[in-house]
Parts: C-alpha cells; structure tokens; sequence
C-alpha cells in the first residue's frame, strides 16, 4: 500500500514538474527552468521528451544570458573610457564588437 502511495505521489510530481517545464518554456524563464530541470533529475525523469525540450530551451536562454552580459560589459567598459580625459581609441571598442557579433 505504502508502494502504491508512493509510486502515486511521484507520478503527481512529475506532472507538476512537467507543467512548471512548459511553462517555463512558454515564458522563457530561466530560472523556472533551472528549478524544474533540478526537480526532474531528482525524480529521475531527466530522459523523458518534456524534459529533454526543456534542456535545449536552458541552453538557449543561457546561451543568451551570456551574450547579455558580455555586451552589458563591454558598454559599461566603454562609457567610463568615453568619459576619460583620453577618449576611445577602435581597439577600445574591440570588446563590444565581439561580444555583438
């Protein structure tokens, strides 16, 4: 009986996690995907479709997330050297033409 219980309670969860993947797909929320993909390998459900759409999604998101960054980065880096008494140079904006292309 207590099997039984248990065997129902883990389908429940990864139902759960399942809605909390599409949603987080849908919304392209990466944390939620985080989360959830953590919960899935928990329940050891990491090979089922759901999960393995949800995986590519954390890897594009991620992969955005990156690129984000490196741009924030070099244009933070360039306005504090455009504000300098010296100016810019095109090597100082090297970084941000990598980080776009």
């Amino acid at each position: 009986l207590q099997d039984m219980k248990n065997s129902m309670n883990r389908e429940e969860k990864v139902e759960e996690v399942k809605g909390i993947l599409s949603s987080g797909m849908a919304a392209e929320d990466l944390q939620a995907l985080n989360k959830a993909l953590a919960m899935a390998i928990e329940l050891g459900c990491e090979d089922e479709v759901d999960v393995q759409a949800a995986k590519l999604v954390q890897k594009r998101l991620t992969s955005v997330d990156e690129a984000r960054n490196k741009i924030q980065a070099a244009s933070r880096s360039l306005g504090v050297k455009i504000q300098s008494k010296v100016g810019i140079s095109a090597a100082d904006v090297t970084p941000l033409t990598r980080a776009l292309v």
